[in-house]
């Protein structure tokens, strides 16, 4: 699974993570790696929440892919 693929599981959710893959859709990012997801961050001069959010869900992410 991809990271993205990963994030959009949160669509539904009321997190910061949620928030964070809403996000991502309303920009029509393409990224879909933790490193496009952060590039498409600054680009869009997110705020530090967003930083914050990327980094609980990559860690998530890497602990149900066993990649930690």
């Amino acid at each position: 699974m991809k990271f993205s693929q990963f994030l959009k599981s949160f669509l539904e959710e009321n997190s910061p993570i949620g928030d964070l893959a809403r996000d991502l859709v309303l920009t029509k990012s393409k990224a879909t790696t933790y490193h496009g997801i952060k590039n498409t961050l600054l680009k869009h001069n997110a705020c530090d929440g967003a930083f914050d959010a990327l980094e609980r869900a990559y860690d998530l992410f890497k602990k149900e892919n066993n990649n930690y």
